[in-house]
C-alpha cells in the first residue's frame, strides 16, 4: 500500500543586526518527521532532535535563522490573477 504524500509548510526566522525576515519553505513528504528531517539536511542544521524542531538555530552565511513551525499545507490557484499563480493555504 503506497504511503500517502502531503505538502507541509516549514517556517523559520532570519536575523541580521537589527533586521529580521521571515521565511517558508514547501517539502512534499508523507509525514511530519520527514519534512523535518529533510528540512534539516537541507539547510545544514547539523545534528538535530526532531521532538525540539521549535528550539533549531543555526547559521546561513551572515544571517543567525531559528525555525519556528511546521503545518500542513495546500496549494490552490491564486483568485487575484485569475489562476495564473498559486498560494498556500495553512491547514491548522
Amino acid at each position: 500500500m503506497a504511503e500517502k504524500t502531503a505538502l507541509m509548510e516549514l517556517g523559520y526566522k532570519g536575523y541580521y543586526h537589527e533586521h529580521s525576515e521571515w521565511y517558508t519553505e514547501h517539502i512534499k513528504t508523507t509525514s511530519r518527521r520527514e519534512a523535518l528531517r529533510k528540512f534539516a539536511r537541507r539547510h545544514r542544521v547539523g545534528r538535530v532532535n526532531l521532538r525540539n524542531a521549535e528550539q533549531w538555530k543555526w547559521w546561513e552565511g551572515d544571517w543567525f535563522t531559528a525555525f519556528r513551525y511546521v503545518k500542513k499545507s495546500d496549494v490552490r490557484p491564486c483568485h487575484h490573477c485569475q489562476g495564473t499563480g498559486k498560494i498556500s493555504i495553512k491547514q491548522d
